[in-house]
């Protein structure tokens, strides 16, 4: 008996923990002792007696990091969540959802973001400048200039004037020191200048070509022609094709038919194409072209002056001595060699005019 009573006395010692059930709000009123504390394991909450009534202390448990704020996540006491920099910690009884922190009735502060820290050195940049005296041109071209300038051996690099930024050489550079020096392959003006502004620019594409030539760099004009199609229009008037048949050009009048047999035979040896004024001038003698006189003249292109104008080898004539189209049909002019065809092997073409 005195066991148990020494186990009673001790059951009821001061600071002995009363345990409260998941289910319970807070401790049974008439359990425990002033200055005897009781606690809830399942939500960390802590109560002490005082005055015969137990005064909750809050919770006393770990935090539980719950990672960035989610509106649709419900949070429970102790769940801390970072948001905006800053973190926060769940304090309500209940748990919930969709209170987003600052929310001061469900949140506290657990530590707010700091203060923007202080501006870091300046880095390396481009640019720069340069007072040596130099005269645009190409091969090493040696500049005086700032030190700890961005500029890594092999990138390209161009010196402008400061007077005068279209006039300027570029290369590719080494930099060491205060020094940059730029073997110059690449130049645009003349002249000598003592102020240069330096600039990081790209490698310049093969068969690099300057606007202001107007084509005139080309490698080969005549192939550069070719690719583009601008034969297209002419190329009809040197094909195959036989007298007697309409021959269409892109405007004017063409006279001077010479035929292959005859081109063979070295009646024409070369062919300019002048595509400024729309004309194609073999060079030819006049006794090798097709005899004028020969065949029959065909075709609707007759009202007004017929078709000699056309065929007679004169070219400057009256439009009254011109073949006029009588209709709004397309209409062409050729000759009938019946019996004893030629193909065209060459022409001269000339644009549309009021006098032949």
């Amino acid at each position: 008996m005195a066991d148990v009573s020494t186990l009673v006395a001790a059951l009821n010692t001061d600071g002995f923990y009363i345990f409260v059930a998941p289910a319970l709000i807070e401790p049974d009123p008439s359990l425990g002792n002033d200055d005897q504390f009781a606690f809830q394991a399942s939500s960390g909450k802590l109560w002490l007696k005082a005055g015969g009534g137990w005064v909750y202390q809050g919770i006393y448990k770990a935090f539980k990091i719950r990672g960035v704020y989610d509106n649709a996540v419900t949070y429970s006491e102790g769940d801390v969540v970072a948001l905006s920099g800053s973190s926060y910690v769940w304090i309500s009884a209940t748990p919930a959802f969709g209170h987003a922190p600052p929310d001061a009735i469900y949140w506290q502060l657990l530590a707010a973001k700091g203060d923007i820290g202080d501006t870091g050195p300046q880095g390396a940049s481009y640019g720069g400048t340069s007072t040596t005296s130099l005269a645009l041109g190409t091969g090493a071209k040696a500049f005086a200039t700032q030190a700890g300038l961005a500029y890594q051996n092999g990138a390209r690099v161009r010196a402008s004037a400061t007077s005068d930024s279209a006039k300027w050489m570029e290369g590719v550079a080494t930099y060491a020191g205060t020094t940059l020096t730029i073997a110059v392959d690449k130049t645009n003006g003349a002249g000598a200048f003592a102020s240069w502004n330096f600039n990081i620019v790209g490698q310049p594409g093969s068969g690099d070509l300057s606007s202001a030539n107007n084509l005139s760099d080309l490698a080969s004009a005549p192939e550069a022609r070719q690719n583009i199609g601008a034969l297209s229009e002419f190329a009809a008037m040197a094909a195959a094709k036989a007298y007697g048949a309409p021959v269409r050009f892109p405007s004017g009048e063409a006279f001077g038919f010479v035929s292959s047999a005859e081109m063979s035979a070295g009646a024409s040896t070369s062919a300019t194409l002048d595509i400024m004024n729309g004309q194609i001038s073999p060079t030819m003698a006049l006794g090798a072209q097709i005899p004028q006189a020969a065949g029959s003249a065909i075709g609707g292109y007759t009202s007004g002056g017929g078709l000699a104008a056309a065929f007679d080898g004169a070219t400057n004539q009256n439009d009254t001595a011109s073949g006029v189209s009588a209709t709004a049909t397309t209409q062409y002019v050729g000759k009938d060699y019946t019996g004893a065809p030629k193909q065209i092997a060459a022409a001269t073409f000339y644009p549309s005019n009021q006098s032949g």
